[in-house]
């Protein structure tokens, strides 16, 4: 199966990306492959330019990192479907108060 091309981004591109594409980008920068010498693929065999299809390459170091340092920066959510009643809650309760 053939994956979609990544493209380098630069991080003002990447910051107004929401968090949902972000955690995508990361997935598919997870799923590129070691590198050339361990993968499947022929030297011949014709690379996109402008794509970064190997985590041994400075481009994915790079575009992982850029990644990792937004998201970080990024508001945390619950996972929890237990935890978000009571802050719902909590929040209308402020409200509501005179």
């Amino acid at each position: 199966m053939k994956r979609k091309p990544i493209f380098p981004l630069l991080s003002f591109e990447l910051e107004r990306m929401p968090t949902k594409q972000l955690l995508a980008r990361l997935k598919c920068l997870h799923q590129c492959e070691e590198s050339l010498a361990t993968s499947d693929r022929d030297e011949s065999d014709q690379a996109t330019p402008n794509t970064i299809e190997f985590k041994q390459t400075p481009a994915w170091m790079t575009a992982y990192a850029q990644v990792k340092e937004i998201l970080a920066r990024r508001e945390q959510t619950p996972v929890s479907k237990a935890s978000r009643p009571t802050k719902r809650g909590a929040a209308a309760r402020k409200t509501k108060s005179p």
